[in-house]
């Protein structure tokens, strides 16, 4: 019977953990200042793991001299429910098949690998 109890109550501990979404957007940038044109949100489990993944090895890079000015993607990682962002990043593909993210004031290098994933999690539909 204990044993039902505590497979009962990690089962409900499961099902209340709070959804998170990745939202998916083209910087804008017409003049008046910069915009986000959101196209796709993101509820997939198996894809928000892999963007922490991602970010959780991503190594800390100097800005690149051959960075366009307009980002390729902009995203966040939220948990609506707590009106909290846990991840937000510009991205620019790069023409070596990798790319950089810039989290705050820091950039960041992401692999080829990497890069491909996102490109295709973040594609528009």
């Amino acid at each position: 019977m204990r044993i039902l109890v505590i497979l009962i109550s990690f089962l409900l501990l499961l099902g209340c953990s709070d959804p998170e979404v990745i939202r998916v957007g083209s910087p804008i940038n017409d003049g008046s200042g910069e915009k986000i044109e959101f196209y796709k949100v993101v509820e997939n489990t198996t894809k928000i793991n892999d963007i922490r993944q991602i970010f959780d090895s991503v190594e800390e890079t100097s800005i690149p001299h051959s960075l366009s000015s307009d980002p390729d993607v902009f995203f966040t990682l939220d948990i609506p429910e707590k009106h909290v962002s846990e991840i937000q990043a510009y991205l620019w593909f790069l023409e070596d098949e990798s790319a950089i993210a810039k989290r705050g004031q820091k950039y960041y290098s992401v692999s080829k690998e990497h890069s491909e994933l996102l490109k295709y999690i973040f594609k528009k539909e």
